[in-house]
């Protein structure tokens, strides 16, 4: 049975980050079209329009699909964003639904695991 996932993926913050991304951003959308299961991504950007980051949600089976994925994504692997990890959650339970308390306080209900990359 599959969930909906929400990606939380911020990009390194050293001097070369945003060189890192801006290079590999062409491979990255042409990937992003042939993958399935994405509902909705895109880059988080800053107050200077230089983009940070990328959140998405995702259609998946599991965690365990969600974290392969982020790891076979040319971000990840150029050293643009981090590693997946899991976002606190207001469930019981390991994939509890989550009331992730977002800096824009928003809280979310409708997703199974919100999963972070630690920077």
């Amino acid at each position: 049975m599959s969930k909906v996932f929400f990606v939380y993926a911020p990009d390194f913050t050293d001097e070369g980050a945003p060189e890192r991304r801006n290079k590999v951003r062409p491979e990255h959308l042409a990937a992003a079209k042939l993958r399935e299961g994405t509902l909705l991504g895109g880059p988080m950007i800053d107050e200077s329009g230089t983009m940070r980051g990328s959140t998405m949600f995702v259609n998946a089976d599991s965690e365990e699909e969600v974290r392969k994925r982020v790891e076979e994504d040319i971000y990840y692997k150029s050293g643009s964003s981090g590693t997946p990890q899991r976002l606190p959650s207001g469930g019981t339970g390991p994939l509890a639904r989550p009331r992730c308390d977002l800096s824009s306080g928003l809280r979310c209900r409708c997703v199974s695991c919100c999963i972070s990359l630690k920077v």
